[in-house]
């Protein structure tokens, strides 16, 4: 069984939100300490939704390399030949496009799901250069495996149980069991692309002890 984890390339914004704190406190009989474990994912594909878009205003430009749909479209499978690419990696997706690019219906166009597992080929696909052909929500699509995730709960739990024992030193008590955990989901921060292949997860983990 594995999990599903999507990144979009629009909401490079959230990848500030990490939580970073790492919030310490002790009740009387309790002490809650946060735990954080990095670990690199494995990319299972790279997608992206592809649009061809005929403006109106280059529509009846007369001096327009394209003027028809079926012009723009034919060039970009040309382009996608010359590139060294299979249209096959592309499945259309015309009421994606219409829904999503084009809902006051103002301009000619259609969209392309584009799905690979080589980040190769998605590199050819973004170097590709020709008007009315732009590439947009660029994704990874990540699994992790239970048997990895079971591990990754391990490893938090050990640092949190280390620093909750520091922290009882501290105060001159002593862990006598843990009360509860709670875990969070994963979380994602790089300095670097997201598409970048040094890219990181963290998986938080906070975890409740007893105290005497």
């Amino acid at each position: 069984m594995k999990r599903k984890i999507f990144f979009s390339f629009l909401t490079a914004a959230m990848l500030s939100c990490v939580i970073t704190a790492q919030s310490v406190y002790s009740t009387k009989d309790i002490i809650e300490v946060s735990s954080r474990v990095e670990f690199m994912p494995t990319i299972d594909y790279y997608t992206a939704d592809v649009v061809l878009e005929l403006k109106n205003s280059t529509y009846y430009n007369e001096n327009s390399e394209y003027r028809t749909m079926e012009e723009l479209t034919n060039r970009f499978y040309e382009k996608l030949k010359e590139a060294g690419l299979n249209k096959n990696l592309l499945v259309e997706n015309k009421t994606k496009y219409n829904a999503k690019w084009n809902s006051s219906g103002s301009y000619e166009g259609t969209l392309f799901e584009f799905k690979t597992k080589d980040r190769k080929v998605l590199d050819q696909l973004m170097d590709m250069r020709l008007t009315g052909l732009k590439l947009n929500t660029i994704q990874i699509e990540t699994s992790l495996s239970e048997e990895r995730y079971a591990d990754l709960v391990q490893e938090a739990l050990t640092k949190a149980k280390k620093r909750a024992e520091t922290i009882a030193k501290a105060i001159d008590k002593k862990v006598i069991g843990i009360n509860g955990i709670n875990v969070g989901d994963y979380n994602y921060y790089s300095g670097k692309s997201y598409l970048d292949a040094e890219r990181k997860e963290y998986f938080n983990l906070r975890a409740f002890y007893n105290i005497e």
